[in-house]
């Protein structure tokens, strides 16, 4: 069950569950997983694990189907296997077979077609041999249901090459594969690449590697392993950090101080909001500033360096600038921050940010699964960590049309959830939702709102 990051076998509960169950061996066990994780064959999933592990017998209508539906313990699982079922019972060649094949995914749309390729394939079995009841019976129970659940093999094996790969990169090399995972999510625009994020981040930490957080002075462009088999977070991890900032960063460090570092890069690509983003990460945490005053002085800060720096050297003169006595910002100020610019934080944990909270009775994300009521569902407390809402598309629903969401929480364990919130209960949830995020702290250059 660990294939987190495995191609096709790491992202849905039900396929990790199908992997417990059928304990795959070989190629072909995962082009079976692969088949029997679609949804078209759910129907089938629970039967075919019985039979497969020896708690319920293969089942034959007649002998003829043996060679088509043995090595798939009695269930037509792929197209191929009906292309031989066609030749063995009715005779046919391929070619025809193939005809078959392609009428089962047409799933009944020609009724006329259908009734002419039944009396033929009937005829063709009674002149093999068996008997019309029996063909029959094959005929609405194994070829007409056919075109829901099949699948190609030839497809379901290709995929599974792959999932061997990524499978068996990740057995021997369990944080380089991780590490590629998280880089590729870094750089994607996709709506669940931050819930990716957090995810691959937690198998990292499983398999005991410590991540630290970005410096200015050692971190390099993406996510680096260090000597001490330690994460270095990248520069690109954070938020309106441009690679063109960081590689001006990279290209002129290392960097004694906050003077320094504010005199000697390029204020066209390491802009306020860059600075900014950079010390909300703690990334200049060493220059001996609080974050609090970096953040809202930096703008000042570089015009008045500027100024200063056209009739002085600053390797040479100290510029003293006359910060205002700011206090470090709150815990749940930086935790925030954090979470904001670099997606987690590594100053506090969720319960330290939000003690008062997190108090009280509630049940665990992990122990939700453990109720069996459906009626009587304990409370729960958790921040939420992305909204994503959108309309209704397929016609014909009676929410056609209709907002709904898909909302990701997070437990007091960093544990995630998504819940899918339905428009009779959208409009409800919304407000409650804007309302939340109306008096959620702002930050913006120089003030606080």
């Amino acid at each position: 069950g660990d294939t987190y990051g495995v191609f096709q076998f790491g992202t849905s509960g039900g396929t990790i569950e199908l992997c417990k169950k059928i304990k795959p061996k070989t190629i072909e066990d995962l082009a079976v997983v692969t088949t029997l994780a679609r949804p078209a064959s759910k129907d089938i999933r629970d039967e075919f694990i019985k039979t497969r592990n020896g708690d319920r017998e293969i089942i034959l209508m007649h002998k003829s189907l043996g060679r088509a539906l043995n090595p798939t313990f009695g269930f037509p699982l792929y197209d191929e296997s009906l292309l031989v079922l066609a030749k063995d019972v009715a005779g046919w060649d391929l070619n025809d077979a193939d005809k078959l094949r392609k009428l089962t995914k047409e799933k009944g749309k020609n009724p006329e077609k259908v009734k002419k390729w039944k009396q033929e394939f009937i005829q063709g079995a009674q002149n093999n041999g068996t008997h019309k009841e029996i063909v029959e019976k094959i005929w609405e129970h194994i070829i007409e249901p056919y075109g829901r659940y099949s699948f190609n093999k030839s497809h379901a094996v290709l995929y599974s090459m792959i999932s061997y790969h990524t499978a068996y990169l990740k057995a021997h090399f369990p944080v380089e594969f991780l590490l590629a995972n998280l880089m590729a999510e870094i750089g994607s625009n996709a709506p669940d690449a931050e819930d990716n994020i957090a995810k691959i981040k937690k198998e990292i930490v499983k398999h005991k590697v410590k991540i630290l957080p970005p410096d200015l002075n050692r971190s390099q462009l993406s996510y680096t392993l260090t000597e001490e088999n330690k994460l270095l977070t990248g520069l690109d991890a954070l938020k309106f950090v441009s690679d063109e900032a960081i590689n001006d960063i990279i290209e002129k460090r290392p960097f004694k101080d906050f003077t320094d570092f504010m005199a000697r890069v390029d204020s066209r690509k390491v802009r306020a909001n860059t600075i900014q983003a950079l010390t909300s990460a703690g990334c200049l945490d060493n220059f001996g500033l609080n974050r609090k005053t970096i953040y809202l002085y930096c703008s000042d800060f570089r015009k008045k360096l500027q100024v200063w720096a056209k009739k002085h050297d600053h390797t040479k003169e100290k510029f003293e600038y006359p910060f205002p006595k700011e206090q470090e910002w709150s815990k749940q100020e930086l935790y925030a921050l954090e979470k904001e610019y670099l997606g987690e934080s590594f100053t506090c944990k969720k319960k330290d940010a939000y003690g008062d909270f997190f108090h009280g009775e509630y049940v665990l994300f992990r122990d939700l699964k453990r109720i069996k009521s459906k009626t009587q569902v304990p409370s729960t407390k958790a921040e939420i960590v992305s909204i994503f809402t959108f309309k209704v598309k397929k016609e014909g629903s009676k929410f056609f049309g209709q907002e709904m969401a898909k909302v990701t929480m997070e437990d007091v364990r960093g544990d995630q959830m998504s819940v899918t919130v339905f428009p009779d209960r959208f409009t409800d949830i919304n407000k409650i939702i804007k309302n939340v995020y109306k008096n959620k702290v702002k930050f913006d250059v120089g003030t606080v709102v």
